[in-house]
């Protein structure tokens, strides 16, 4: 079997950082989908069987919980600037960095303003 090239190679890369992006951005989902998930499945339960059902649903709830960690952890480890840009990204930093002049956080008398968050 040969070797696939170096283009389908960039091609696999590109689509699989895609699937990842869009994976990464709908996991504030899953939470929801698990509560109303336990909470039909609670609701059916009757007396005798509810400790066993709060048993498991909890330890489905955290196996959900350290998936979310571990996804969230693989995500900053792959791109080592995501904290950082996340924290850019946020609406708090609009104002501040209007207030220091634009994007380069230096005001028009060309002094820093303090806050190196944003």
């Amino acid at each position: 079997m040969s070797e696939p090239d170096l283009a389908s190679l960039n091609a696999q890369l590109a689509e699989l950082n895609n699937r990842s992006r869009t994976y990464s951005g709908r996991l504030w989902q899953l939470p929801l989908a698990y509560l109303g998930a336990a909470g039909v499945a609670l609701s059916q339960l009757t007396a005798t069987t509810l400790p066993v059902g709060l048993l498991v649903t909890g330890l489905a709830g955290l196996l959900l919980g350290w998936h979310l960690v571990m996804i969230e952890d693989g995500r900053d480890r792959a791109t080592p600037f995501h904290a950082r840009a996340k924290r850019h990204a946020s609406p708090m930093c609009e104002p501040r960095r209007a207030a220091k002049g634009g994007p380069g956080g230096v005001s028009p008398s060309g002094e820093g303003l303090g806050d190196s968050r944003c």
